[in-house]
């Protein structure tokens, strides 16, 4: 319902689908060259480095690991545990691209107009440890699409994205790891990585390969200092954070890290093809500080940070409330998230984004099926401008992301 309620809110903000029959106009081409074009492609090659395999491994599959593991440990069970889970994801409205209606039934007057960029995306994980070594395997799709305004339409693409990314999610390692394009900016890829656990004392490494980008590394201490960092092909952007990640305090859990994020400018692709032509000029790196204060008095939570690089900028600031947690940060039975304040990013020229501070939000709600070691539980959100997704996407402002996730641990 929240899915329908958003796409027929952005169909409303265009004006002129009303006049003539829309609905003949469904033969278009993305008209190459324009700013929305170039922003769609750039969305596409983002939407498979943010939300694929390697991301879904590092925010969702491992912390769930990391659980089971520190579960069992309590309970004095030994022997392998593991996780697993599901997760699908929709942005509506990532770019506007302007288009070329060529149906010979389309009113001249509708011939020239703007088609949504929607995106998604399908992951599916697992990995298991003894305790000292183990393994973890994800795969995802994640894809592209330009519907019309109307509601209907997008929620039909939508739902049809669903059924076959589930199933591409699950043949990944079988298709290929390359981007296709079709039509100019609509656009697929699957992708995978594979690799071993060594949790060893004081060190815990994370090491695998990845199918679209070649090796992963996640290495932490015990202090809980922790590195993180992402290798990919020499024409995309490396991303690299550092510093302490929730150690726990009297006042809840603090985070205090660094991250740089370079902002790479419109990427020189393939015409008609995949990958890219050539490496891009004129990007930057985003450098910024991150202060994070979680669970004070068991349901508030407090984060900012302050951008460095290119100039010094607040970059965010918000306030959030959530259910009541217990010592390790968990909620029981069915906990929620509500969280907003404001984000900045700095002008961008190549996409054509004026800088300034935005309103953020962000809500969840979620359901722990059970709270014994063979647990499960299934979360929903919704957000706009959420400063992860905003710096991925800077020409995405004000777009609607939704998605589900199951989760579970044995």
């Amino acid at each position: 319902m929240m899915w329908w309620l958003a796409t027929l809110a952005l169909g409303q903000t265009v004006t002129g689908l009303e006049e003539g029959d829309w609905r003949d106009c469904q033969n278009h081409s993305p008209i190459a060259g324009t700013a929305g074009f170039e922003n769609a492609r750039a969305a596409n090659e983002t939407n498979a480095l943010a939300y694929g395999a390697t991301g879904y491994l590092q925010h969702v599959v491992l912390p769930q690991l990391n659980d089971a593991r520190a579960r069992a440990k309590a309970d004095g069970e030994k022997g392998w545990h593991g996780s697993g889970g599901y997760r699908f994801r929709h942005t509506a409205k990532a770019a506007v691209v302007p288009t070329y209606e060529v149906s010979s039934g389309c009113p001249a007057d509708l011939r020239i107009s703007e088609r949504p960029l929607d995106l998604g995306s399908v992951n599916l994980g697992i990995a298991a440890s003894n305790g000292t070594i183990g393994l973890f395997y994800t795969s995802s799709i994640v894809y592209g699409y330009t519907p019309s305004w109307d509601p209907r339409e997008r929620f039909l693409y939508g739902m049809t994205g669903y059924v076959y990314g589930s199933v591409g999610a699950v043949l990944a390692p079988l298709a290929g790891s390359d981007q296709a394009f079709g039509e100019g900016v609509s656009a697929v890829q699957t992708d995978f990585v594979v690799g071993g656990i060594a949790d060893l004392p004081g060190v815990h490494a994370r090491v695998g390969w990845v199918g679209s980008q070649g090796l992963y590394a996640d290495v932490e201490a015990d202090v809980p200092v922790f590195v993180t960092a992402m290798i990919d092909e020499p024409s995309l952007s490396n991303l690299f954070q550092g510093g302490v990640r929730r150690l726990k305090t009297s006042a809840g859990a603090t985070s205090l890290y660094a991250k740089n994020q370079p902002v790479r400018p419109l990427p020189v692709l393939n015409p008609g093809g995949s990958g890219f032509a050539g490496d891009s000029t004129g990007g930057f790196n985003f450098t910024t500080g991150h202060v994070v204060q979680e669970n004070l008095s068991q349901v508030f939570d407090v984060q900012a940070a302050v951008a460095v690089a290119p100039r010094p900028l607040l970059h965010e600031a918000q306030v959030g409330l959530h259910s009541k947690v217990d010592e390790d940060g968990k909620a029981k039975g069915v906990d929620y998230l509500v969280r907003g304040g404001v984000v900045q990013l700095p002008d961008m020229w190549f996409y054509g984004v004026q800088g300034g501070l935005r309103p953020t939000f962000r809500a969840e709600v979620g359901l722990a099926i059970s709270e014994d070691q063979g647990a499960a539980s299934v979360r929903y959100l919704v957000m706009m401008n959420d400063p992860e997704q905003l710096l991925l996407f800077p020409f995405a402002y004000n777009a609607v992301t939704m998605g589900a996730t199951i989760d579970g641990r044995f």
